[in-house]
C-alpha cells in the first residue's frame, strides 16, 4: 500500500501542473507540443517510464516462481491504486502486464495466487477499452467529483476524439469542493 501511496503522490505532483490550455487542439500531438503541453508530456512519459519499470521488474525474476511473486505484488499495487482511486497508477500497471513480454509468461501467471488472479482480472475489466471505457467511466462518475483522479491516458483518448470534432476552447473543471459557495 505504501508504494501505491508513495507513486500516487508523485503522480499527483506532476498531474496538478497540468494547465487546461494544455489539452486543447489536442496541443499535445502538434509539432511545437513541447511548448504547447509540456507538463502532459511530462505525464504521459511518467506512464510509459513506470509501465515499463513493471514490465522489466516481472522480466528480472530469473524464474517462474519469482517472476510470479512479482506478478502478485504488482497486482496487489494496482488494488492499492483503486482503493486511492488512481485510476492513471491501475492503468500503469495493467498496460505492463497486458503488454507481449509479460503477457505471454503462461507459467509465471499460473503460479500467481488465484485471489490475485482474481482481484487483477477485475481491475483488467474495469480498465478495460470495451465500450469506450464504459466500466471505468461508471465507476468514475458513481464515486469521484471531476477528472481530478482520473487517468490522464483515457483523458487524452477522449480528447482526442472531441478535438477532431470540435476546436472549442475547453473549460477547465471545478471540483466540488472549489465551487461550492462557503458555509456563512
Amino acid at each position: 500500500m505504501e508504494l501505491a501511496r508513495q507513486m500516487t503522490l508523485l503522480d499527483y505532483a506532476l498531474f496538478q501542473k497540468i494547465r487546461p490550455s494544455e489539452y486543447n487542439n489536442v496541443a499535445w500531438t502538434k509539432k511545437n507540443k513541447e511548448i504547447l503541453s509540456p507538463n502532459l508530456l511530462r505525464f504521459i512519459r511518467r506512464f510509459n517510464d513506470v509501465s515499463i519499470w513493471v514490465q522489466n521488474t516481472i522480466l528480472s525474476g530469473k524464474s517462474a516462481k519469482k517472476r510470479a511473486a512479482l506478478v502478485d505484488n504488482f497486482a496487489k499495487a494496482a488494488v492499492a491504486f483503486r482503493k486511492l482511486n488512481n485510476f492513471n497508477g491501475v492503468m500503469q500497471i495493467v498496460s505492463a502486464m497486458e503488454g507481449a513480454a509479460v503477457h505471454r509468461l503462461q507459467k509465471t501467471f499460473e503460479r500467481v495466487r488465484p485471489k490475485s488472479r482474481t482481484k487483477y482480472a477485475e481491475l483488467l475489466e474495469l480498465m478495460s477499452s470495451s465500450g469506450s471505457y464504459k466500466f471505468y467511466r461508471e465507476v468514475r462518475h458513481t464515486h469521484i467529483v471531476g477528472w481530478g483522479a482520473a487517468s490522464a491516458q483515457l483523458r487524452l483518448r477522449a480528447l482526442l476524439g472531441l478535438g477532431r470534432r470540435s476546436r472549442q476552447r475547453l473549460r477547465p473543471l471545478c471540483p466540488t469542493w472549489a465551487c461550492t459557495s462557503p458555509i456563512s
